[in-house]
């Protein structure tokens, strides 16, 4: 599986948060009306129809579990890099002791769990509530992770409404290919974000352009 990631920058979540927040009246009355979501409800069901097999190193998730190595690398050293995490012990056991960091799409756990190992407190969230139940089945069986991790089945922009400004990372990882609307997918991690730098996105190469569309439209927004 190809895999690119990005970093979105600064800049351009905070032209995406202007955008949206500055969206017209109509659009505001709209929502208000019609709740906004990112769930595709086909999907949602899909990753739930192989939640028994989530932990099968060797099933349909081989690839995730392959790559699972390479993600906790790019999220640890992409927080040390922004001075998040035991800075003055980043070889240590546990580099991001003490970060809190939502996982956005959680599933099972796969990215949990060696995130609260190597120090993280975290956060995963699904709106699976059968994967939900996997992922704390899994990790209380682990006394290294069990009671480090709290699981929650919502949806970000659910989860974003009661929790603005409380994570010092986002991960999203191979979860943006799945959503109905990537606009409020992106905006709704970065509300949660005490600093708009430390979003983290992994994904499919075939939704690069769009992510990077709705960054550029929304630079351009800003500039109006």
């Amino acid at each position: 599986m190809n895999i690119s990631k990005i970093r979105i920058s600064a800049r351009s979540i905070l032209c995406l948060k202007n955008f949206i927040r500055n969206r017209s009246t109509t659009t505001i009355l709209e929502a208000e009306t019609t709740k906004l979501s990112t769930l595709d409800d086909k999907e949602v069901t899909k990753h739930v129809s192989i939640a028994e097999g989530w932990w099968d190193e060797h099933g349909d998730l081989k690839a995730l579990h392959s790559m699972n190595k390479l993600r906790i690398q790019l999220v640890r050293d992409g927080l040390l890099y922004t001075k998040t995490g035991d800075i003055e012990n980043p070889n240590g056991p546990r580099p991001l002791n003490g970060v809190k960091i939502l996982d956005v799409g959680c599933g099972g756990g796969i990215l949990s769990e060696p995130l609260a190992r190597i120090g993280a407190e975290v956060t995963g969230i699904d709106p699976g509530q059968k994967l939900i139940e996997i992922a704390r089945s899994h990790a209380a069986e682990d006394p290294t992770v069990s009671g480090k991790i709290k699981y929650l089945c919502e949806s970000v922009e659910d989860h974003a409404n009661t929790n603005k400004e409380k994570y010092d990372a986002v991960v999203a990882s191979e979860v943006i290919e799945h959503v109905t609307s990537k606009e409020l997918f992106l905006e709704s991690c970065s509300n949660v974000l005490k600093s708009l730098e430390k979003l983290i996105v992994t994904y499919q190469p075939v939704v690069i352009g769009e992510i990077k569309a709705i960054a550029e439209f929304s630079k351009s927004h800003a500039r109006e």
